[in-house]
């Protein structure tokens, strides 16, 4: 049966660099487990869960790349409709 929900995200997992979708996967699978310890939903994202782990970023001296990877992986992620 043809879904195109299934075809978009086969599309959008193919557009990106093997790199990129490694460093994507890495920031998600902090993000989670920064949800998971504070008992929050990982995905959809609240604009203020968001803010709080960038708040965490910052004090543990992350760099600006690392908040910058993971606000365009949180953005792909729900892009891609992964969440319910």
């Amino acid at each position: 049966m043809f879904c195109v929900v299934q075809v978009v995200q086969r599309f959008m997992e193919s557009s990106l660099a093997p790199l990129m979708a490694r460093g994507y996967r890495a920031a998600i699978r902090k993000w989670q487990d920064f949800c998971q310890q504070k008992g929050l939903s990982a995905l959809p994202a609240r604009p203020s869960d968001v803010a709080r782990y960038m708040a965490h970023l910052a004090e543990a001296s992350q760099s600006y790349w690392a908040v910058k990877n993971l606000c365009a992986a949180l953005a792909y992620e729900h892009d891609r409709g992964f969440h319910d």
